[in-house]
């Protein structure tokens, strides 16, 4: 029943505004990228309800495969990290349709200049997107999408040329 009435509010929600998508992406925002050469990619789990061929690995492998072709090393473990979630829900009474929620963060540990010895991880640059799909292909798009965002601001503050040129 809940998640009836959250698929219901979310859905209502979605009729209400045009989808959209939402980005802390600015100079500010875009400096913090600067010299990043290393990310962790954080695939959060999925959701229960997300349509089939939708897979946590296969979004990992398709985020992962475009840092690399874009001269970004991913790592294991790092103290950067590119954070994406699916949370998606089915509309019931269809045959497959999806409301879902991406959001794609770019996590950084950072200290307390009042307190060096206090750090955490913190997002400094992120973009979201709210939408309804039917297919996993269409999930995985949009992903994608908001993959190349983040992306483009990288690669304003980090340009290819300076890349190879340190490497």
């Amino acid at each position: 029943m809940k998640t009836t009435l959250h698929v219901l509010c979310l859905g209502l929600y979605l009729l209400t505004v045009p989808l959209t998508v939402r980005a802390l992406d600015a100079d500010g925002t875009r400096a913090t990228l600067k010299g990043v050469t290393t990310v962790m990619v954080a695939i959060e789990n999925l959701a229960k309800e997300y349509p089939p061929g939708l897979t946590q690995d296969q979004l990992r492998t398709d985020v992962e495969l475009k840092l690399r072709q874009s001269g970004i090393t991913v790592a294991a473990e790092s103290s950067e990290a590119l954070y994406v979630q699916v949370s998606s829900f089915k509309v019931t009474n269809t045959s497959g349709t999806y409301v879902y929620y991406i959001p794609v963060e770019f996590q950084q540990l950072v200290t307390l200049k009042r307190r060096p010895a206090v750090f955490a991880f913190v997002s400094t640059w992120d973009t979201h997107y709210f939408g309804i799909d039917d297919s996993a292909a269409g999930i995985r798009n949009m992903v994608a999408d908001l993959i190349n965002r983040f992306l483009n601001a990288y690669l304003s503050v980090n340009p290819r040329e300076s890349f190879k040129a340190t490497h």
